[in-house]
């Protein structure tokens, strides 16, 4: 089967030399099954995607430095926090845009994110990420909607990632609960190309938190959504304003 579209066009050339010796960045051979996006690069292991790097690589966004104010906000957390759900919501409850940075991932790429991490492997995923991130920032900046952005699990965990985003004046909430919670709700989902068994899930987890903790805010999201959502709304967090929970009225669905 062909790949989509989206990977179809000519890469770059030419080496990039990072400064990290944690990152080798080398071309994509002519001769490559996969022809990647002209913003992607091959990474030989072991690989992070730092967002210093994605400047050099990508198209400018429309805007540098911090982001014009326009009210964005974005939710990080391991698998399982809530943050496609509580995103939702919260949007649904501001009337604002609700952007699930996944599912920015799979529109671009034309498969979902299990297919493309078995075919391309993480470290083009990595990439792709980076560029619908900032794809979706600067979107949100351009149309001037306020968006409630909601993080892929590892996205927040990338080098780079946490100044990337505050460098540009986003805020960010971690939904955080408790590891069984976690590991309960991931037990019964499907669509996650990073979960095997407890073992790996618990590692990955406390490899993550480190970044997690870089958060500007954290909320428990052990409960469900509608709590999570009222303690955000009661905090008046992030940019969120403050809401009278008594008084407020939700609307029937976020902007698409």
């Amino acid at each position: 089967m062909a790949p989509p579209p989206l990977l179809r066009r000519k890469p770059y050339n030419k080496i990039i030399r990072p400064s990290s010796p944690n990152l080798s960045l080398s071309p994509i051979p002519k001769s490559s099954a996969l022809a990647l996006p002209p913003t992607a690069v091959f990474l030989t292991e072991p690989y992070e995607i730092n967002f210093a790097l994605v400047a050099i690589v990508n198209p400018p966004l429309p805007f540098r430095g911090p982001l014009p104010r326009i009210p964005i906000v974005c939710l990080a957390g391991f698998m399982g926090s809530g943050k496609s759900t509580v995103g939702a919501r919260l949007a649904r409850q501001l009337g604002w845009r609700f952007v699930d940075l996944d599912e920015r991932i799979e529109a671009a790429a034309g498969i979902t994110i299990p297919q493309f991490f078995e075919r391309h492997g993480e470290p083009a995923f990595r990439q792709l990420e980076a560029d619908e991130l900032r794809a979706a920032l600067g979107r949100a900046v351009e149309q001037k909607e306020p968006t409630v952005l909601a993080l892929g699990g590892g996205t927040y965990a990338q080098t780079g990632a946490p100044e990337f985003l505050r460098n540009a004046g986003v805020p960010v909430i971690w939904l955080d609960a408790r590891i069984e919670v976690l590991l309960s709700r991931c037990m019964t989902m499907t669509g996650r190309p990073l979960f095997r068994d407890e073992t790996s899930f618990r590692a990955l987890h406390a490899q993550r938190i480190v970044s997690y903790q870089l958060a500007d805010f954290r909320v428990d999201s052990s409960g469900d959504a509608a709590a999570v959502v009222a303690e955000i709304l009661r905090r008046g967090i992030a940019g969120v304003p403050a809401v009278d929970l008594e008084s407020h009225l939700e609307l029937e669905k976020p902007k698409p």
